[in-house]
Parts: structure tokens; C-alpha cells; sequence
């Protein structure tokens, strides 16, 4: 079982925290993000406790355990974990509760050996990268959609590669093991010429480029000329009121993401000392009363026939079915990633 590290307390976070902790259902999970298959809970669970699980107070650890608790008893017959209880299961839910639970006292071994056999069912032999869905999830059945017009959702996500290969190694397996170097290969191999990456559920470039550093990063695989491009590309990205924007418009949500990843090479990259100092400033600024952080529509469904996003022309907002970007409306899961990024002590 794994404990994350501690992380610093500061004012600005404990809100943040609190405001996580009253969020927190009766049933033990949390919950955001409105789609046409109702709210996800399984997978921003997932998330949320990851981020509460690190930090060394009582009630977040509880916080996190209770959910981890939760989770365990909800875990499907094929190993996997889902958006909520509705869905199929689905690859990046799956690694998200992996990497909770390893985290939370209420591990489960035969829970991870059974999640880590259903994640593995999800890695493109070829390639090495890692799907959301498989075949054997049958998610057409539930979209009501054809097999052959899956092939968006069938092909390999580097977001979702990115949290498999975290959960995997993170549960004991070995960089070297000829599927997660593989898999290590797929992620630097996607990086986009700008220096940064992007992924197919998400807008924007922080949620991407910070998973694909930490991924490299525990993977040892992460070369210092491609560093410093990356620490170039992400200082060039910002904006002079210290944030990162998603299409011109301002996002906490990128923000934070943008300082995750700073926050993981910074030491090695002083460049990037003052834009995290401008980052965190900015962050700050932003927090609502009551601990919360703006939402905005950051999570994006493409059609499952499009294995690329940006061939979609017209995406609408907070509506439900495909073609859509969608709000985190009760502000858990922007809130959860601004803890991480405040939080966060050198890695």
C-alpha cells in the first residue's frame, strides 16, 4: 500500500479542502459533471481522493478512506470501475480508483490485482498506449450505437495511457516491463510540436502535459533536452496575469494543471520559479468564498466515430449527448486539481 507524501498547509488550501470535505455525499463519494448519463461519481471519487489522501489531516484522510471504502464495495465483476453506476466500465475510472486506493488504508489486494488485469486488457498491443473503452466493456449497448462506430473511443487516449501506466507503476510494476515501456514510449512519442501535450477528453493543454511529465518522471523516461522544451513551451504559455488559458478565455482549470506540471520539473528548470510564483498569486485570487474554484466547460465527449477532436467543428456546452464540452457545475473536480497544485511540495 502506498501513502502519498504530506503536503504543506496553507490557508488558501485548507478552504479548498474544507469545501472538498462538505462536498463529500452520505454515501461516501463525491460527485460532478452533468451528462446525459446523469453525474459522475466512481471516477471524480477517484480523483478527489487522490488529491485529499495526501494530506496530513485527520478529516481528508478519513475523507479519503471513507470514499476508498466506498469504492472497494462498488468495483464491477471484470475487475473495472466506471463513471458512475450506470456505465460501463471504462479504463481511466478504473486507474483513477487504482491509484486511490493504493493511496487510502482501504486497499484491497485482490481489488488491485483484479483492476490491474482489466487495465491491461485496455493496451493496444501495437502501439502501447492504453484505450478507454475495450469491446469487452460493450459501451455501444449503453450509447446505442453501432460497433463500427466506436472507433474514437476504441483507440488509444494518451490521458488515459498516462493515469494506467501511473496506476501500474505505482502498485509495484517495473518501468522496464516491456508493456510499460511501451507504453512510456507511446506517451513522449505524442508530444505535439509546440513542446506540450494534449488528449482527447480534455481541453486545453495542462491536464495532458502534467500527467504525461509525471508519467515520464516515475517511468524514468523523461529526457532533459525534452524538459527544458517543455518548461520553454509552458513558460510561453502564460499569460502576464500569471494564468493559462484554454482558447483565449481565462481557466483556473488550466492554470492549475499548468502548475502541476511546473511544479514536477521545477527544480531541475529555474526558469520556471517566477511563472509558478505568478501561477499560485493568480490561483489565489480566484478562490471563492466558500474554498471553490470557478468551473468552466473543460471536459470534452467527442462523437465515439472521431478518433480526433479537433475534426469536430461545432461543439456545444453543458448539453447532453456527444459533440459536447462539459462544466464540473458543483466545483469538486477544478477545486480537487487547485489543491494538488497548491499543495504540492517538490517532487
Amino acid at each position: 500500500m502506498m501513502r502519498a507524501h504530506s503536503l504543506r498547509s496553507d490557508p488558501a488550501v485548507d478552504r479548498a479542502v474544507e469545501f472538498l470535505l462538505e462536498m463529500q455525499r452520505s454515501d461516501g463519494l463525491w460527485y460532478d459533471f452533468y451528462t446525459l448519463a446523469g453525474q459522475s461519481n466512481d471516477w471524480v471519487s477517484g480523483v478527489v481522493a487522490c488529491a485529499l489522501a495526501g494530506r496530513a489531516t485527520r478529516a481528508s484522510t478519513a475523507a479519503a478512506d471513507r470514499a476508498a471504502m466506498a469504492l472497494v464495495k462498488r468495483q464491477r465483476a471484470n475487475g473495472g470501475w466506471s463513471y458512475n453506476q450506470k456505465v460501463p466500465t471504462d479504463c481511466d475510472s478504473t486507474a483513477w480508483v487504482m491509484r486511490a486506493l493504493l493511496r487510502c488504508r482501504s486497499s484491497k489486494p485482490s481489488a488491485l490485482i483484479r483492476a490491474t488485469r482489466y487495465i491491461l486488457r485496455h493496451q493496444d498491443a501495437e502501439g502501447g498506449g492504453f484505450s478507454t473503452y475495450a469491446p469487452s466493456d460493450r459501451i455501444e449497448r449503453f450509447i446505442g450505437v453501432q460497433p463500427d462506430q466506436l472507433q474514437g473511443w476504441l483507440c488509444p487516449h494518451l490521458g488515459v495511457t498516462c493515469t494506467s501506466v501511473q496506476a501500474l507503476l505505482e502498485a509495484g510494476g517495473d518501468h522496464r516491463a516491456p508493456r510499460i515501456a511501451s507504453a512510456l514510449r507511446h506517451i513522449e512519442a505524442q508530444r505535439e510540436r509546440g513542446g506540450l501535450w494534449t488528449c482527447y477528453w480534455w481541453r486545453g493543454h495542462g491536464y495532458a502535459t502534467y500527467h504525461a511529465l509525471r508519467t515520464l518522471g516515475i517511468g524514468n523516461a523523461l529526457d532533459p533536452a525534452k524538459r527544458a522544451e517543455v518548461a520553454k513551451a509552458i513558460v510561453e504559455r502564460q499569460e502576464m496575469d500569471g494564468t493559462w488559458r484554454i482558447e483565449g478565455r481565462d481557466s483556473v482549470f488550466e492554470t492549475a494543471m499548468m502548475l502541476n506540471a511546473a511544479e514536477l520539473i521545477a527544480h531541475m528548470e529555474p526558469a520556471l520559479t517566477v511563472p509558478m510564483q505568478k501561477a499560485r498569486s493568480a490561483l489565489l485570487a480566484l478562490q471563492k468564498q466558500d474554498g471553490s474554484f470557478e468551473p468552466a466547460p473543460i471536459l470534452r465527449i467527442p462523437p465515439p466515430s472521431v478518433p480526433d477532436p479537433n475534426l469536430v467543428a461545432d461543439w456545444r456546452t453543458d448539453q447532453e449527448g456527444t459533440g459536447v464540452m462539459v462544466s464540473d457545475s458543483e466545483r469538486v473536480f477544478t477545486t480537487a486539481c487547485v489543491v494538488n497544485a497548491l499543495a504540492r511540495e517538490g517532487l
